[in-house]
């Protein structure tokens, strides 16, 4: 199954150009975890949330949304309820948790670009790739 969006174009002039945002590694200025009875994976949760590169792309109205979302996570490990969890990734899919959420906002965390990389071993001297007599255009 394709990606998202439409089929892209050959049109040169009509394709994106933009850059990825290179998240920074340091820490952000965090708020505290809201107070409550939280349990301890609930806490680790929060934390990893606070030391996460996208953490500091987030404005206020993010940190609200991880506020009420402890909520959700805390209530997760106590019930293990597979709607809770639904809404946890829903959130967090927004949030930019996972990598291709990353990619979708065009997030990429610094040290991790194809720059920083180490270069990757170059073909033989054998030529074209066989494996692509194998594909075919319908």
């Amino acid at each position: 199954m394709g990606g998202r969006g439409p089929r892209p174009t050959n049109n040169p002039h009509s394709r994106r150009t933009d850059k990825f945002i290179e998240l920074p590694a340091a820490k952000v200025e965090i708020p505290d975890i809201p107070a409550g009875d939280w349990l301890p994976q609930t806490v680790e949760w929060w934390k990893s949330w606070c030391a996460a590169p996208q953490a500091s792309q987030f404005p206020s109205t993010t940190w609200q949304r991880l506020k009420m979302l402890i909520i959700l996570v805390d209530r997760y490990f106590l019930e293990g309820s597979n709607a809770v969890l639904t809404e946890i990734r829903h959130n967090e899919k927004s949030l930019g948790a996972m990598p291709d959420d990353m990619q979708r906002l065009r997030w990429q965390i610094a040290g991790s670009g194809p720059d920083d990389e180490p270069a990757t071993k170059k073909r033989s001297k054998r030529g074209k790739d066989p494996r692509k007599s194998y594909l075919k255009s319908v």
